[in-house]
């Protein structure tokens, strides 16, 4: 089980890399801008990344203190995407010493909108491991590339990190670059432009490695309620089941919207609480099954319950073509558990009770 979940784990890793090396070269990625607590941020990526070094003689040393603001805008799970690729990095290139995060927050100029790009946030993932050579320094940030082929066959990778990690920071105003010697490490400095945040400061659980124990007891309260499952390919109905089992959720399965539909007609009374829809179905997709729905064609009971769209699709408008459709949210395949499990607490909300 443990060697499937790896496997899993690592074709997921590549399958979102793919991906968002084509989004970006369509031009169709989108940067959200949010408010985020960026000191959470680098708190709860610390956390997480030291349980990787647990059997290393590895030091992880935080350092936020120039870092004066707590509250900003930008988008935390890019910067996260890319604070998360260089540490990997870091950790699977040193054995012993210390990896360093140190990052420092700039203010750009006096502006007080949240429009403006009032901060420069610049970072250093610093290393004690093996190095690279000079010589190889200047192609790490093309795509599908690494230092040498012996590192691949020694370290794993896929050669799209680095460059994926560049293009994110071109994307948020920014740029990333790289020093190092051979057998006494590397140094990766990048920066990026943040906005000022009004937003008042939150209180965030610190998800220092428990994001699927919180996520599973957050889900203890509705581990009564039926969900529908709406899709036609067996593997992916085997690994949505599976999921939703791992977070104490079970769940019917219907292999299209017209199945779907009769089902919804043959269970009244709110029966079910939410819909995890396919988008490509045959018969009857799930843009057509959402939108009959919505009519009414599946009983007044169910014109406003939550259907979160399950799509391989993941450019940008793909999204907006789904809530355009009367879907409540969006997931991209292949799904990830811990997403999974953040939306259907959203949506299982009672305060939910009709489509946003």
């Amino acid at each position: 089980t443990q060697v499937a979940k790896s496997s899993a784990d690592s074709l997921l890793t590549l399958i979102n890399d793919i991906l968002d090396v084509s989004k970006i070269e369509a031009g169709k990625l989108d940067i959200e801008i949010i408010d985020f607590d960026i000191h959470q941020l680098f708190s709860d990526l610390t956390a997480t990344m030291s349980h990787r070094i647990q059997n290393k003689e590895v030091e992880l040393v935080l350092d936020i203190q120039e870092i004066k603001e707590k509250m900003v805008q930008g988008d935390p799970g890019r910067l996260q995407q890319i604070l998360t690729n260089l540490l990997s990095n870091a950790i699977k290139f040193t054995q012993q010493g210390k990896i360093t995060i140190r990052a420092s927050l700039a203010t750009l100029n006096n502006s007080t909108s949240a429009e403006h790009n009032n901060f420069q946030l610049h970072c250093d993932i610093i290393d004690t491991g093996i190095g690279i050579a000079s010589d190889k320094l200047g192609q790490l940030f093309e795509t599908f590339t690494q230092a040498d082929s012996s590192t691949t066959r020694k370290y794993g990778g896929t050669g799209l990190g680095l460059s994926i990690a560049k293009q994110l920071c071109q994307l948020m105003g920014g740029e990333i670059d790289a020093s190092s010697e051979i057998g006494r490490g590397s140094q990766f400095s990048f920066n990026i432009k943040l906005g000022r945040s009004d937003a008042p400061l939150l209180a965030i659980p610190n998800r220092e490695m428990n994001d699927s124990i919180c996520s599973q007891q957050q889900l203890e309260q509705y581990t009564k309620q039926n969900i529908l499952l709406v899709e036609d390919n067996t593997i992916n109905q085997l690994v949505a089941l599976s999921m939703l089992k791992n977070l104490g959720l079970d769940a019917e399965v219907t292999e299209n919207g017209e199945e779907a539909i009769a089902k919804l007609k043959e269970f009244g009374d709110q029966y079910y609480s939410i819909i995890l829809m396919d988008c490509q179905m045959p018969i009857m997709d799930g843009f057509m099954a959402t939108q009959n729905i919505r009519k009414g064609d599946a009983g007044d009971d169910y014109r406003n319950i939550p259907i979160i769209a399950m799509t391989a699709n993941a450019m940008q408008g793909d999204r907006e073509e789904c809530i355009d459709a009367g879907m409540s949210d969006y997931l991209t395949k292949p799904i990830d558990e811990k997403l999974l499990a953040d939306c259907l607490i959203k949506w299982f909300s009672p305060q939910i009770n009709e489509v946003k």
